[in-house]
């Protein structure tokens, strides 16, 4: 179902709020605004689609969720995830340089958790080691891998926390 008149008229004051919002604190340019308010909106045309009365939340409650989820997948794709692993892996080198013996150590002991995570992950329901698998070593957004296996984003990222506070107790 296209976006109705009312409904437009609800999110048109609630868009620019919600892209502020997140953007506090975090630096950014007019443009990165301008693609962040479209991609809400973008999120705001896939709840119209969705949005069913009868489950019981509210039509702006329900495209607040959609676009502020939008807006993030589209902030990570262009720009959070690509800096935070950059900037991981230039003090990485730095470190290595500093200290190849300890970096050796560490690594050893990166090598046996990788390994015990690995067999936790046996452990679990196939759906939410995979969904674990998409989102960490694939790098999926929520909405991808909830495609994936057939849930909405807003469940995929409860299933995969669920499924990191499991792994957590299966390593302790």
């Amino acid at each position: 179902m296209p976006l109705t008149q009312e409904q437009f008229e609800v999110m048109d004051k609630q868009v620019p709020w919600i892209v502020y919002r997140w953007l506090q604190g975090k630096p950014s340019t007019f443009d990165e605004v301008e693609d962040l308010t479209s991609a809400a909106w973008e999120g705001v045309c896939q709840a119209a689609e969705r949005w069913k009365p009868d489950r019981g939340a509210g039509w702006q409650h329900y495209a607040t969720i959609r676009a502020r989820g939008a807006m993030i997948d589209a902030w990570r794709k262009h720009n959070g995830a690509m800096r935070g692993k950059t900037k991981g892996f230039r003090r990485t080198e730095e470190w290595v340089e500093e200290s190849p013996v300890q970096w050796i150590e560490d690594f050893e002991d990166a090598t046996n958790m990788a390994i015990a995570t690995m067999q936790a992950l046996d452990q679990l329901p196939e759906r939410s080691a995979g969904m674990i698998y998409y989102r960490f070593f694939r790098d999926e957004t929520y909405l991808a891998i909830g495609n994936r296996y057939g849930c909405t984003e807003t469940r995929t990222w409860q299933i995969v926390q669920q499924t990191l506070r499991r792994l957590k107790a299966l390593l302790d």
